[in-house]
C-alpha cells in the first residue's frame, strides 16, 4: 500500500467530464487500461482520498486491485456496480482497510444503487440489520453478519460515475468461518443466482459433480475448490422432508440444521423493512464449520428492495403489506414455520419485535438513520450530481434525497404501526 498525505487549506474541487465536484464525501478513482465486462477482471489502480473538514488537508491512498462489474439482475444497468480485489504486487490476495470498515478484506463492493430511487436502501437495512443482529458465537467481528459502508463518489479513467455505497464483501473472515486446511473443508457459503426451485430447497434429480462450482441455481462461494464434500451440506438440506414429518420432528430438525435465533433475526428484518426480493437469493447460507455444529446462519446482502421500493425501482401504491414476510412464506423451514405456532416460531417473533420495537427499530430511530444518511449526500453535493447523470435512467430521482428520505420515513411509520 502507498499513502501519501497532502496539506491543503484550499476545498477540494474537480473538473471532469463536465461535472464540477466539491464534496466532503470520499473520492475514488479507478484506472484501468482494459475494457470492463461482467464476469471479466481486469488490472486496476484504486486510489481514495479523503478531506478532512477541520483543516482542509486531503489523505490520499493508491492500492493495485482487480475490477470487474459486480451484479445479477442490476448488470443490466448503465450505471454499474463494481467488483475490487486488492491485491499486492506480485498479484497475491491482500487486505486492504478502507475507511476504517473493515481489517480482513480484501474484496469490495461500490454498490451502483442504480435501481433504488433513493440509493440508500441497502444501506439503511444494512445497519438496521447491525443494530440488533449478532451471530450466535463469537467472532472478531463481535458476531456482526452485516455489512459496514460508506457513501463515496467514482470516477473512472477521469470520467465521473456519480455515488456509490462502498463496502466490504461480506466473507468467512467476517462470519468466524473456519478456513480450509490440509484439504478438510470446515466453513462453506453457498449464494442462491436466482429464484427456482432449487431456492426454495425442493427436490432435485442430480447432485454437483466434484469440481461444479454452480449447481441448482446455487453458487458455491466458499471454499474455492467446489468437491462433494463442500457441497454435501447443502444438499443435506435438501434431502430434508419438510413438509411431510411431524410437528415434533420438525421443530427439532430445524434447530439442528439452522441457529434459531437468526431465522427469527432476518425474519423480522424482512417485515419492519419490507424486504421483498428475497428468499434464498440475495443471502449468503453459511456453515460455519460443518466439522463442528453443522448448523446455517442466513446473512443477506442485498436490500436495494426495501422500503415499499419494487425490483424495478418503483413504489407501491398501496398501503405496506409485509411483502418481505410474504416472500419468505413459500421458503423452507419458513413455509412451516409460520403457518401456524405449533413451532414457537411466531412467539419468538414476536417476543422479538417486543424487545426492539421501542429502541432500535422505533419509527424515531429509523427515521433519524435515514435523515442522517440523506442530509450527507444533499449537503455534499453527490446527489445533484448523481441525479444529473442518471435521472430517468433506469428510475426517477427526486430533487433532493430528501424527498426520497420522506417517503422511506412515512412508509417506515406506516408500517411499523401495520
Amino acid at each position: 500500500m502507498k499513502k501519501l498525505t497532502i496539506l491543503s487549506m484550499a476545498f477540494w474541487g474537480v473538473i471532469s467530464a463536465g461535472v464540477s465536484a466539491q464534496t466532503t464525501l470520499p473520492r475514488i478513482m479507478l484506472d484501468v487500461t482494459e475494457e470492463l465486462g461482467k464476469g471479466k477482471k481486469v488490472n486496476a489502480v484504486f486510489t481514495l482520498e479523503q478531506t478532512d473538514a477541520a483543516t482542509g488537508s486531503i489523505t490520499t491512498e493508491t492500492h493495485k486491485c482487480l475490477l470487474s462489474y459486480g451484479g445479477e439482475s442490476s448488470s443490466s444497468y448503465e450505471k454499474r456496480s463494481f467488483n475490487v480485489g486488492f491485491i499486492d504486487d506480485d498479484g497475491n490476495e491482500q487486505y486492504v482497510n478502507l475507511l476504517g470498515l473493515r481489517a480482513d478484506c480484501s474484496k469490495w463492493i461500490l454498490d451502483a444503487s442504480a435501481g433504488d430511487p433513493s440509493r440508500m436502501h441497502n444501506r439503511v437495512s444494512m445497519d438496521i440489520l447491525a443494530s440488533y443482529a449478532r451471530l450466535p458465537y463469537e467472532t472478531d467481528n463481535a458476531g456482526r453478519y452485516s455489512s459496514l459502508g460508506h457513501f463515496v463518489e467514482v470516477w473512472v479513467n477521469g470520467d465521473y460515475r456519480g455515488q456509490f455505497g462502498l463496502t466490504g464483501r461480506i466473507n468467512r473472515e467476517q462470519l468466524g468461518g473456519k478456513e480450509t486446511t490440509d484439504g478438510q473443508t470446515r466453513c462453506v457459503i453457498y449464494y442462491c443466482k436466482n429464484y427456482g426451485s432449487g431456492n426454495y430447497l425442493t427436490p432435485y434429480e442430480e447432485g454437483p459433480a466434484d469440481g461444479d462450482e454452480v449447481w441448482n441455481s446455487w453458487a458455491l462461494k466458499y471454499p474455492d475448490e467446489a468437491t462433494a464434500d463442500a457441497w454435501q451440506p447443502l444438499l443435506n438440506l435438501f434431502d430434508t422432508a419438510w413438509d411431510d414429518m411431524p410437528d415434533e420432528e420438525f421443530t427439532s430438525t430445524v434447530k439442528r440444521h439452522f441457529y434459531w435465533d437468526n431465522l427469527v433475526d432476518v425474519y423480522l428484518l424482512t417485515m419492519v423493512c419490507g424486504l421483498a426480493d428475497v428468499g434464498y437469493k440475495n443471502v449468503y447460507l453459511v456453515c460455519p464449520d460443518i466439522t463442528a455444529d453443522g448448523r446455517f446462519v442466513i446473512a443477506p446482502v442485498d436490500m436495494d428492495y426495501t422500503f415499499g421500493c419494487t425490483w424495478n425501482g418503483c413504489y407501491w401504491d398501496e398501503k405496506p403489506q409485509l411483502r418481505g414476510a410474504n416472500t419468505l412464506h413459500f421458503v423452507r423451514p419458513f413455509s412451516r414455520l409460520v403457518k401456524n405456532d405449533r413451532h414457537g416460531f411466531i412467539t419468538s417473533l414476536a417476543k422479538r419485535w417486543a424487545e426492539l420495537r421501542d429502541g432500535g427499530l422505533s419509527v424515531a430511530s429509523v427515521t433519524q438513520l435515514i435523515n442522517g444518511y440523506a442530509q450527507v449526500l444533499d449537503e455534499s453535493g453527490a446527489w445533484q450530481r448523481d441525479r444529473e447523470l442518471w435521472n430517468y435512467n433506469p428510475v426517477t430521482l427526486g430533487e433532493t434525497a430528501q424527498d426520497e428520505a420522506a417517503y422511506m420515513a412515512e412508509w417506515y411509520q406506516a408500517n411499523y404501526d401495520r
